[in-house]
């Protein structure tokens, strides 16, 4: 649904696989819906909801140490440009209650 742009739908089937995944407690799958659910958010141009997801999925990347942390980056970096430097250093206090990441530059090679 997501390829074919129906994101209603893509985000009802990553909201029905996210609450699987948080039940069965499976981190690598639950980073990686959260960031569906923040691209699909992006791609509705609402950056606010993105940057929810996409922190949401930075932290628990960062904190498991899971490999899909460069492409998380990128996301986030993307999002950071958008919303601009200063928003979201304010947005990620507010969210965090921490300075914001200082990594998000990340070589586009790496990116699977």
């Amino acid at each position: 649904f997501h390829e074919q742009k129906d994101l209603d739908k893509a985000e009802e089937w990553y909201s029905k696989a996210r609450d699987v995944f948080e039940e069965i407690q499976d981190p690598n799958r639950i980073c990686r819906t959260y960031g569906q659910l923040g691209m699909v958010a992006e791609e509705r141009d609402d950056i606010s909801g993105a940057l929810l997801w996409a922190g949401r999925t930075y932290q628990l990347a960062n904190t498991n140490n899971l490999e899909v942390i460069v492409q998380v980056k990128a996301h986030l970096a993307r999002l950071k440009e958008k919303h601009g430097d200063e928003n979201f250093t304010a947005w990620w206090q507010e969210f965090a209650g921490e300075a914001p990441p200082t990594d998000l530059d990340v070589d586009p090679e790496t990116i699977l």
